[in-house]
């Protein structure tokens, strides 16, 4: 099934439990993946995604996935590879004059 619906998983709704995610994947798509990822501090990211197939996501989709960009949905493989930032030097501030 996976080779002929790879994407067949967006279309399950109540049923899609632990053993689903081991086997078919987590449903996080692409973009989930990329937000996570910026939002760690301290690392400059590269991003490369497959081509979307358009044409291999099911006819029907779930709920959470209806309004979904169908380019962020047919993305099979993603490669994200992270590289930790150097340390902002640290720049001291100019000292206050005291007023009194």
């Amino acid at each position: 099934d996976f080779d002929q619906h790879p994407f067949a998983f967006l279309g399950a709704v109540d049923d899609y439990g632990p053993e689903d995610y081991r086997r078919r994947g987590n449903r996080l798509r692409a973009s989930d993946w990329w937000q996570m990822c910026v939002e760690q501090p301290g690392l400059s990211w590269q991003y490369e995604a497959s081509s979307p197939r358009i044409n291999q996501l099911p006819n029907h989709l779930a709920p959470a996935y209806a309004a979904a960009d169908p380019y962020d949905l047919a993305i099979g493989h993603l490669t994200l590879i992270g590289q930790r930032l150097p340390p902002s030097p640290v720049v001291p501030l100019p000292e206050a004059e005291n007023p009194v």
